[in-house]
């Protein structure tokens, strides 16, 4: 499956984005908006001498013969350009329903992909997401037909010389849609011109008993509604791709603004409130991209569920848009508000985008509904069936499969799915990495050589979503994927033949001794002292916020080793056992009521100098190799389903006086939302294996990719606690008694316990903030 752009469509995106900076300027598009009918025919026929009105046409009527994906792309550079020519009403939606309805007339396509034409779809369906009943009329006579009915708003009418218009026919007792072809200037049809918010023009039909011949019928197919809602469809998914093309530069524009415009003797982008503002931004924008791909991979795979897959995309999108739009204004100031930049055309722009076929709220609750039924919330968005595998994928998986089948006992399956901590306990962990050590699968990331498996990135996420879909005990990380890549990194032949095989099998369990009380987000300025003396290091301080401190057997720490120059220069990073004399644990209760991290204290420890992991003073190079394994190297999303099921189970259960869910569209709404955003996440997620596995640079997407799984933990947390409604008044805090409870009790205090915990998924491994300016840096 292809989750990055090939070639050829790296290179039809630039060229679309070349031709558009050079040809099309903001002064020559406001002359279009002037124009009487909103086109440029000059403009018009060089789109078409570059193929871009027939690019996902047939090669059989002149077209390229394209697929979706090149089509989004074309868009894209469209609305960063806010081209108003009406390349998607008449070539993306009503030459699309042409060539799947009326493939015969290929006249008709000919003359749209040569841009000798312009065609509109008169169809209640483009601007409404509830309107599918035809608005036209259409009776038999004795030479053809005879249309009558209104369209209030037809997109690309004004310019369109040929009408597709979707009619009921009614013929004796019975009606059924059917599609006709009309000259627009045929006797009896009126066409109001209007502006729209985009500055594009859209129509007011009217057709007063139109006569037209027999061979003026496209299509009676008993299947033409359901052909023309997913043309409709699929136009709305490239309507995603123009909004993203929209944004993105909207977004751009501002980055440009506030980095020249000065307030208080300073650039605008130098204060952190417009840095944090703007890495927002720029999130909301790489997930607009990422749900608009993922959009084309359903699409393309599963076309008969196109409209759903629309709807969700669109939703989605519409989010990230007025969210993008806003605050560009916002950041403009007042130039923001006025037409002296572009910026108000696409806030226009894309409010137009946000109303067009339903908002995000009627989308999301008809999602919400949909979803729910199905459950495909619940399975991968990108992986949703056996044929996306290939062969020795698919073989991988099921080989996974089995190997859980028959070694996941109920006891480890309960231990995780009741367990509220950020990590089950050690009892039902410890005993599933062994059995994975036993397998060779304990230490996925490692060389081969030292017990890693060689793994693909993609073999590395079907296992993990393996073992999500099962329940298999979380595995504690601290060992296999932070420490265990520094020693093998910065450590002696020695310090890895003691150390990692324990950590391989499953013995050792271990703990990080990072923060401290004066020292965590800014975690440069670690005060635990380590005073060499002799062949020791003499550690005296305390650490915090150690997870499972009370279970390790290890610990890897930050100490401070030097006082002189750079904070960064001062601090080296040692290992150590717990069961040192002079080490004491206290301690702290989570928000959740559970035990699961500490305080230590370190009264006089002695460290052997050879258990420092690389140079004195090379600390902070080895702190910073470990963040990006902690932050970039998990596999968050199959873990996020699992909990998003474990929320949708309960709403599909809900049962409020006699009431089904689907009487409660508040619920469905905040259901689809949720589940739209582990979607995109899902993709960003995978997007960034496959790039970290040919060596691609990912830049700030580890940041990204941990800020949006720590938010959402707590959306689906919140999503659960909103459902138990009053029963989330009653909680004790302290482990779930597995046998004492029934099973509705061990499922409320689970969700209500996760839901308080999730809340330091937004502090731990580096805060939100801190993501928002590491993302920050890469745009100012």
């Amino acid at each position: 499956m292809q989750l990055h752009l090939n070639e050829e469509q790296n290179q039809i995106e630039s060229s679309v984005a070349d031709v558009l900076s050079n040809e099309y300027s903001f002064t020559q598009r406001l002359k279009s908006i002037q124009s009487r009918d909103g086109i440029n025919p000059e403009v018009w026929k060089q789109f078409a001498v570059l193929g871009w009105l027939g690019l996902s046409l047939s090669e059989q009527s002149g077209g390229l013969g394209l697929g979706l994906l090149e089509s989004g792309l074309l868009m894209k550079g469209l609305g960063r350009h806010l081209v108003i020519e009406p390349v998607w009403s008449s070539t993306m939606l009503t030459a699309q329903v042409l060539q799947t309805c009326a493939p015969n007339r290929i006249d008709i396509i000919e003359r749209l992909i040569q841009g000798q034409s312009c065609a509109a779809l008169a169809h209640p369906g483009i601007t409404s997401i509830d309107s599918i009943e035809p608005v036209f009329d259409a009776i038999r006579t004795p030479t053809g037909y005879l249309l009558n009915g209104e369209l209030k708003i037809c997109p690309g009418a004004p310019c369109a010389d040929d009408l597709i218009v979707f009619a009921k026919l009614k013929d004796d007792s019975q009606s059924r849609p059917v599609l006709f072809h009309l000259d627009a200037k045929h006797a009896g049809v009126a066409i109001e011109s209007f502006k729209m918010l985009d500055g594009s023009r859209a129509g007011h039909i009217r057709l007063s008993n139109v006569q037209i011949g027999a061979h003026q019928l496209l299509s009676n197919d008993p299947s033409v509604a359901t052909k023309t809602r997913h043309a409709i469809a699929r136009a709305m998914l490239l309507l995603c791709w123009e909004a993203l093309g929209s944004m993105s530069a909207a977004f751009d524009q501002t980055c440009s603004y506030v980095a020249t415009r000065t307030q208080f003797g300073r650039a605008l982008n130098e204060f952190q409130v417009v840095q944090h503002k703007l890495a927002e931004m720029a999130v909301l924008c790489k997930e607009a991209r990422a749900i608009c791909e993922l959009g084309v991979i359903q699409a393309e795979h599963e076309p008969d569920n196109i409209l759903d897959i629309a709807m969700r995309v669109k939703a989605k999108v519409s989010r990230c848009a007025q969210a993008v739009s806003k605050d560009c204004v916002q950041l403009h100031g007042a130039m923001g508000v006025t037409e002296e930049l572009p910026i108000a055309s696409h806030f226009r722009k894309l409010l137009w985008f946000q109303t067009i076929w339903g908002i995000s709220d009627e989308l999301d609750q008809q999602s919400g509904a949909s979803r729910l039924a199905s459950g495909d919330a619940y399975q991968s968005a990108v992986f949703s069936s056996d044929d996306q595998y290939d062969s020795s994928d698919l073989a991988f998986r099921d080989s996974i499969q089995a190997f859980v089948s028959a070694n996941l006992t109920e006891s480890l399956m309960l231990g995780q799915r009741y367990t509220t901590e950020m990590y089950p306990e050690p009892e039902y962990s410890r005993p599933w990495v062994k059995l994975l050590a036993k397998q060779g699968w304990s230490v996925p990331l490692w060389p081969k050589e030292w017990g890693g498996t060689g793994w693909t990135p993609l073999q590395r996420y079907i296992f993990e979503h393996v073992c999500a879909q099962a329940g298999t005990p979380l595995v504690h990380p601290m060992g296999p994927r932070l420490v265990g890549p520094v020693i093998l990194k910065f450590g002696t032949e020695q310090q890895k033949k003691s150390l990692l095989p324990s950590i391989v099998n499953g013995e050792s369990y271990w703990c990080q001794g990072f923060s401290e009380p004066g020292a965590g987000s800014d975690l440069a300025s670690l005060k635990l002292q380590a005073v060499r003396d002799g062949d020791d290091y003499v550690l005296n301080g305390s650490k915090i916020w150690t997870t499972h401190a009370h279970h390790a057997d290890w610990m890897f720490a930050l100490v401070r080793t030097s006082n002189e120059g750079k904070k960064q220069t001062g601090i080296s990073f040692v290992v150590l056992r717990m069961d040192t004399p002079g080490i004491h644990v206290r301690p702290i209760h989570t928000i959740g009521g559970d035990h699961d991290v500490n305080e230590i204290f370190f009264d006089d420890v002695r460290v052997p100098v050879n258990q420092r992991i690389g140079e004195e003073g090379q600390g902070w190079d080895c702190a910073k190799y470990l963040l990006e394994f902690e932050r970039g190297a998990g596999i968050y999303s199959p873990r996020l389903r699992a909990g998003l099921k474990r929320v949708g189970l309960m709403l599909q259960s809900l049962d409020t006086n006699g009431k089904s869910v689907q009487n409660h569209p508040q619920l469905l709404r905040k259901f689809a939302e949720v589940a739209v955003d582990l979607d995109t996440f899902e993709m960003l997620e995978l997007q960034t294996l496959i790039s970290i596995g040919t060596g691609g640079d990912i830049g700030d997407v580890s940041s990204i990719l941990k800020l949006r799984a720590s938010r959402l933990k707590q959306h689906i947390g919140e999503l659960g606690v909103y459902l138990m409604k009053d029963r989330a008044l009653r909680w004790d805090a302290g482990q779930i008694d597995l046998q004492a409870l029934s099973d509705e009790q061990k499922l409320t205090k689970t969700v209500l316990g996760d839901y308080l915990n999730s809340r330091a998924y937004t502090i731990f491994g580096g805060a939100s903030e801190i993501q928002l300016g590491i993302i920050a840096r890469g745009l100012v």
